[in-house]
């Protein structure tokens, strides 16, 4: 491919030859792969955790603020951090043993 991008061959010509070089096992690109380390993939797991756990923490705060919505009510604004503190208040008790499941998760 780096022969089409220096213009070298035609399009066509550059993508037989690319599949070829697959086949055959020689295509490589003119610098060496570089992994990254142990510690790195370490920091990147414990990001992606986190991302993880931040993402089912906004699901089902708003799966919370739906169902009460729903209902014709309204939650007070506040953070997720604080959700499970200042939300319980306000909704109304026909949700709560729908709402069970997801409040006991969100109030961890």
């Amino acid at each position: 491919m780096r022969r089409l991008r220096r213009g070298l061959v035609s399009k066509p010509a550059a993508i037989l030859l690319y599949s070829l070089e697959c086949v055959e096992g020689t295509y490589s690109e003119d610098y060496p792969l570089k992994h990254r380390g142990e510690q790195s993939q370490a920091h990147m797991a414990i990001i992606r955790s986190r991302k993880a756990l931040v993402s089912s923490r906004t699901q089902l705060v708003n799966h919370v603020r739906g169902a009460v919505k729903f209902f014709g009510d309204r939650l007070p604004k506040c953070p997720a951090r604080s959700f499970h503190i200042k939300a319980p208040e306000h909704i109304p008790e026909a949700l709560w043993p729908a709402l069970g499941p997801s409040w006991s998760r969100s109030a961890r």
